[in-house]
Parts: structure tokens; C-alpha cells; sequence
């Protein structure tokens, strides 16, 4: 009989307590491993959003780069080639486009495309009538002087689409003298006995490139000669030309959302217009190209070499000797509603035919806000003024949930004329 009650005692197996208290352990083992699995995924999260943000930063930075760097390719002077609108109110807008309120623009003109040789061993190769303000160019895609052959089919592209785009036309003596005119539509290229052996072979090809310097002739003549070293009037001392181009513009700014779309979120973007206007040249999507998401905030500053001693000053507790326009809020920059004039830059004692580098700053961000999570604040932003709290609340906390980042480039501008 004790032996049945010692074989009942060891089958009743666990109490209420003990499973209460075994229920317990298991749960809190399974809400730490969840709560760990969440914090990895938030971890994993973080990291893929940071290494986006890192890999639009890198990109947007090789991509100005690499154009700023070709700014006033073919000659064309500082204050032309580069210039920036800077911290632009709410209303400003690029090709019809809005733009981030207090971010900047940037613009860079140059040939990027084409620039061509001109055979000037040939005096047949230009001719300007003054009286009928007329003239041509021609360009082989051969050179008497040159091993290689040059490309026209760019020049080729333009001519066929009947594009009212300029012609920048170099002096074979001097840089410094040009001009620019709209392309007429009586331009012609194609196959042609260029190296006049009695046969056309492959790959000769000819373009007589027409132009007026009436500037009331064309679509945009008005503000291509205005962009000529002697504006509105071809150069006296224009008897030769060297070297000819399309001469492009390229602005760079932030574009604000305008719909569900964009993500609520601004867009960097690149407009190419007809040069002195705010013309997209082509279509209406080449005024907002986008070229990176995440970027909040787009600054640039210009340094200048101003007393020639080939050092570049930043100073930012005395801006009055800080060489770089553009990086300090006390800078004094010409309070104009976007690119400001020659005469504005001078009258600050600005040399602007000593620019000689960009530097680009952006201010990016994750896509996603995390809770919790507030940002630093930040005082300033190159000389744009944020004048952020230490403790924000509202709109202003809400945005600061998003982790962000700033980056810098300075690109030494290679193609200005010194």
C-alpha cells in the first residue's frame, strides 16, 4: 500500500505554481529575444537608411564635381561660367520650377559637349560681313594638323533637330576675345572631300556653321550676344576663329515637392536651359531632372584668391579676410532675387576673374523618422541660418526625427582662364 501511494505521488506531475512560474520564465525569454530581434531590425534599418543617404551623398558629389570642374570649358570667363543664387527666397523657381526656400543654385556654363578645332591654316574657313552682320565657320572632322579626327556627331544632333542653341566662337589668338550667336538654320553638315584627295572617305565630314549678329534675328540671338566678350557687338579684334562649341547651361537646385509623388520630400535636380534665359532647352523634363532623393538642404561657396598669394583664407571669426563668399552668414553678398551681376560682385572689392574653386556642401537625410531619436541641433548651415533649439517641439521636432548628415566637396575649377 505505501508502495502504490509513492508510484501515485511521482505521476502528478507539475503544480499550478510551477507552471505559472515556468510560463513566466519562457515569456520573458521570449520577449527578450523579440525585443532583440527588434532591435537588430532597427539596427539593420539604420544602417541600410545611413549607407543610402551615404551612397546619394557620394554620387551627388562626384556628379557636381565632375561638371564644375568643366565650368567655362572653351574660354568662357569666371563671371559667366559659374555663379550662384544664393539662400533664394520662397518664390524663386528654376525653369518654372520651385525651389527649397533658402538652399542655393547653382549655375555653370562651358562647351561640354562639343569643342572643335578650326582648321586656321585655311582662310577659307570663316568669313564675317560687317555691314550684313553675317558670317560662317566651318569645321572638318578632319585637321591637316592633327592625327586623330574630331566627333561632330553632337554638332550633327543640333543641326538636325533645328535647335536654336549658340555658337561660341574663340578667337585663334586669345581666349578672351569671343562671341556667341544663335546657330541659323541654313547650317549644313555632312559627307565632304575634306582632305580634297578627289574622294570622299569614311568619316569626312564637313559643317558650315552659319550665324547673324543681328540680335534681333533667331530665337535667343539677344541673349547669346550678350553673352560675348564684346556684348551685343561682334569683336574687333574677332579675325581668326580657333575653336567653336555649343555653348551649354546647366543649373543645379533643390526642387520642392509638389505632390504625393515626390514623397513630400525635395529633389535634387538639374535643368539644362538655353544659355541667358530661363528656357528649358528641350522639353518640359529637362528642366527637373532628378538626380538624387534625401538631400535637404544645398549650399555652395566660391573662393577667391584676392590677394594673390595662391592660398585660399577661410577665416569664420573675421569674414572680412575669409577668401570664400558664401560660407558665413556675415558674408556680404549682393542682396539680389538670384545670380548676381559683374558690377554688384566689384563693388564688394570681389576679383571674379580670380575664382578659382566651389566648394559644395549638402545637408541629407534618412528617408524615415525614428522614434526618439532627435537629431542635434544645428546653428547654421554654411551662411544659411538655422538657429535650431536644444529642445524642439512641433513641426521642428518632427523633422528633427530624421538622422542626417553633411558633406563637403571643394573642386578646383580647371578650365577658368587665370
Amino acid at each position: 500500500m505505501r508502495r502504490r501511494k509513492r508510484a501515485l505521488a511521482s505521476e502528478r506531475g507539475f503544480t499550478l505554481v510551477e507552471l505559472t512560474v515556468a510560463l513566466g520564465i519562457s515569456t520573458s525569454i521570449l520577449l527578450a529575444v523579440l525585443s532583440f530581434l527588434d532591435m537588430a531590425g532597427e539596427t539593420s534599418r539604420l544602417q541600410i537608411n545611413l549607407a543610402e543617404v551615404q551612397q546619394n551623398q557620394r554620387a551627388v558629389h562626384n556628379q557636381l564635381s565632375n561638371v564644375i570642374r568643366t565650368a567655362g570649358r572653351g574660354g568662357l570667363p569666371s563671371n559667366l561660367a559659374v555663379n550662384v543664387a544664393d539662400n533664394v527666397p520662397d518664390d524663386f523657381t528654376v525653369a518654372g520650377n520651385p525651389t527649397v526656400d533658402g538652399s542655393d543654385v547653382l549655375r555653370i556654363r562651358g562647351l561640354f559637349e562639343t569643342l572643335l578645332v578650326v582648321d586656321t591654316t585655311n582662310v577659307a574657313t570663316f568669313g564675317y560681313d560687317a555691314a550684313a552682320r553675317e558670317g560662317f565657320v566651318v569645321v572638318d572632322s578632319i585637321l591637316p594638323t592633327a592625327v586623330a579626327g574630331q566627333n561632330l556627331d553632337h554638332l550633327e544632333r543640333v543641326l538636325s533637330e533645328g535647335l536654336p542653341v549658340p555658337l561660341m566662337m574663340v578667337s585663334a589668338r586669345s581666349n578672351e576675345t569671343y562671341a556667341v550667336a544663335e546657330i541659323a538654320a541654313t547650317s549644313t553638315i555632312g559627307p565632304a572631300d575634306v582632305d580634297n584627295d578627289g574622294s570622299i572617305n569614311e568619316g569626312e565630314r564637313r559643317a558650315v556653321l552659319r550665324f547673324s549678329t543681328n540680335p534681333v534675328r533667331g530665337t535667343h540671338n539677344q541673349a547669346y550676344m550678350a553673352l560675348s566678350s564684346s556684348p551685343l557687338e561682334w569683336p574687333e579684334q574677332l579675325t581668326r576663329v580657333g575653336v567653336v562649341g555649343i555653348l551649354q547651361e546647366y543649373q543645379y537646385y533643390l526642387r520642392e515637392p509638389e505632390s504625393a509623388i515626390d514623397g513630400g520630400r525635395p529633389t535634387l535636380s538639374r535643368a539644362s536651359l538655353y544659355p541667358g534665359t530661363d528656357i528649358v532647352a528641350g522639353d518640359a523634363a529637362d528642366g527637373r531632372v532628378a538626380l538624387a532623393d534625401g538631400v535637404v538642404d544645398l549650399q555652395f561657396a566660391r573662393a577667391f584668391d584676392a590677394d594673390l598669394d595662391f592660398q585660399l583664407d577661410e577665416d569664420e571669426e573675421n569674414p572680412e579676410s575669409d577668401e570664400w563668399l558664401g560660407n558665413h552668414p556675415d558674408d556680404e553678398i549682393p542682396s539680389v532675387v538670384g545670380f548676381a551681376e559683374d558690377a554688384q560682385m566689384e563693388a564688394l572689392g570681389w576679383p571674379v576673374a580670380l575664382l578659382s574653386h566651389v566648394q559644395v556642401s549638402t545637408l541629407t537625410r534618412v528617408a524615415s523618422p525614428a522614434l526618439g531619436y532627435v537629431a542635434p541641433a544645428m546653428d547654421r548651415f554654411e551662411n544659411r541660418n538655422y538657429d535650431e533649439l536644444d529642445s524642439p517641439t512641433g513641426e521642428e521636432l518632427l523633422e528633427r526625427r530624421y538622422r542626417r548628415r553633411q558633406h563637403r566637396t571643394v573642386v578646383s575649377l580647371r578650365n577658368l582662364p587665370i
